[in-house]
This record gives C-alpha cells, structure tokens and sequence, in this order.
C-alpha cells in the first residue's frame, strides 16, 4: 500500500518526533519512504519550506530525495481541468491565490 503524505501529516512528525528521541521511528520511516511506500509533492515540499528551515526538511528527505515528486503534465493537465469548473474554484483558499502561496491540496 502506498501513503500520500500532505504537510499536515509531515509536520506533526516533524514537530513531535525528534530524530533524537525517536530513532526507531526515525529508522522505519526511512525504511518506509525507501520502498516507496510513503511519497508526497513538491507542493508539499513548497508548504513546508514556508514552515522550516532547509535542514529540517532534510531530515524527510534523508532516505530518499524521490520523496517530493514533481507532478507530471498529464497530473497539471487534469487538475488544470479541474479548476476550471467554477464550483471547484471554491476550495482555494483566497489568502493563498492573493498571495502567491503554495496550494498543495490537488496535487495530493
């Protein structure tokens, strides 16, 4: 089974596992994210560089630099599709378009 990990979830290991004092979590995670069972976005890598220092998000990406992956064109396309429907319009936040902030929801 494959996880898709939003900032939501990568922040609360971020903020309430400390490498120091969770090695074994910190050791099945990487064991986890190198079978490719735990990916996320670069949306997502985006949201928590707003967060965290680079060194922070370094110790996600230990294990595997795959695990912020860059859309394809087909994945643009389609949620490009998406949000042309007015309806959908509706779940960006407003803040984030007037702010050029990083809107990883879709992309998840």
């Amino acid at each position: 089974m494959i996880y898709v990990f939003d900032s939501n979830s990568l922040s609360n290991i971020i903020n309430h596992y400390y490498p120091g004092r969770f090695p074994t979590f910190w050791e099945k995670f990487e064991e986890i994210v190198q079978r490719g069972e735990i990916v996320s976005v670069r949306e997502v890598r985006n949201e928590l560089t707003g967060k965290y220092d680079e060194s922070t998000i370094a110790i996600l990406m230990k294990s595997n630099q795959e695990l912020f992956s860059t859309p394809t064109s087909d994945e643009l396309s389609f949620i490009t599709k998406i949000y042309s429907v007015p309806h959908f319009q509706q779940n960006l936040e407003k803040k984030k378009i007037l702010t050029g902030g990083f809107f990883a929801d879709p992309f998840v």
